[in-house]
């Protein structure tokens, strides 16, 4: 079990529900933490929607790319 991290000093706290499919998929992003799951999707979708793309969005539509370094490049 992840330990509990401190609250950290002015935040607050919010309880949100999930179902049990969604609480396996945080837990399998979060390497079996449902929280840092949380944490991992708040982070990617604050980056998406910093590059410009929103909710009503058609994802057939977007594309993404990677980088990887050279020595790993034969590795794909």
């Amino acid at each position: 079990m992840a330990s509990k991290s401190k609250k950290p000093l002015n935040s607050t706290g919010l309880v949100v529900y999930f179902s049990e499919q969604e609480k396996i998929a945080l837990r399998h992003i979060g390497n079996g933490s449902a929280s840092e799951g949380a944490r991992v999707s708040i982070r990617w979708a604050a980056h998406f929607w910093n590059v410009g793309l929103r909710p009503d969005h058609n994802l057939n539509h977007v594309g993404l790319s990677l980088f990887v370094d050279d020595e790993y490049a034969d590795d794909l």
